[in-house]
């Protein structure tokens, strides 16, 4: 019995051999995995990192205030894109500002509204009242827009004071001689928070969003206007 125990003891030996061996193998496997799922982490990590990095630049940086954020949103016309536009803006801030968002503050499923007030909220934008005296905004009429001044705000109506074009198709306006002052239901003021600058000597005034109001004047019109 002890000779055939000793006759045995070498296998048994071996296979404890192979079987701790085959362990390690596994073991070291495992933390190869681990260390591969880590890197390729790692690696999406720092590949996101850079595209909100490039996306924000290519927009010319982080939005400073509700009308910025209008003017980037009007650049795409899906609504998924747009929130997209938001969530890269609250991404930035969260990873390259340092502010304290929360997880599901960033998820698609938010409405854009919810994410536009996230942004809002952690940028601590002022957002830009509806409609307020010395506002510049552009009045829809049946053929044509015209910009102007907010001298008052009623209850449906809005008292304005308006440019006239320079010269037809033109981004110049000037003040007319006799001043043009009308109350227009707001339901025909289709762009608000106009940039509108003088040129030097004050001889006419230049409306920097012409292009952009001009496309929503078309689109507004199709909605409106068109029988």
């Amino acid at each position: 019995m002890f000779s055939r125990a000793r006759a045995i003891a070498p296998l048994l030996r071996k296979k404890e051999q192979q079987y701790e061996l085959n362990i390690s193998l596994l073991r070291r496997e495992k933390i190869k995995n681990v260390k591969l799922k880590k890197e390729e982490k790692d690696n999406k990590n720092k590949n996101e990192m850079l595209r909100i990095e490039k996306n924000i630049r290519q927009v010319g940086g982080i939005v400073k205030s509700e009308k910025d954020l209008d003017s980037l949103l009007n650049t795409v016309k899906s609504l998924k894109n747009k929130k997209e536009k938001v969530r890269d803006q609250l991404l930035y801030a969260k990873y390259f500002l340092s502010k304290d968002i929360a997880r599901n503050q960033l998820c698609m499923s938010r409405t854009l509204k919810e994410l536009r007030q996230n942004l809002f909220e952690v940028l601590n934008l002022n957002i830009v009242p509806e409609f307020c005296t010395g506002m510049f905004v552009a009045v829809a009429y049946e053929d044509i827009w015209y910009p102007g001044e907010i001298l008052n705000v009623l209850d449906e109506t809005r008292e304005i004071t308006f440019l006239h074009p320079k010269r037809k198709g033109g981004m110049s306006y000037i003040w007319p001689q006799v001043k043009d002052i009308q109350r227009v239901d707001k339901k025909f003021i289709f762009f608000r928070d106009l940039s509108v600058e003088p040129t030097p000597g004050l001889r006419f005034w230049i409306v920097h969003e012409f292009d952009d109001i001009q496309d929503s004047f078309l689109e507004y019109c199709r909605q409106f206007f068109s029988e």
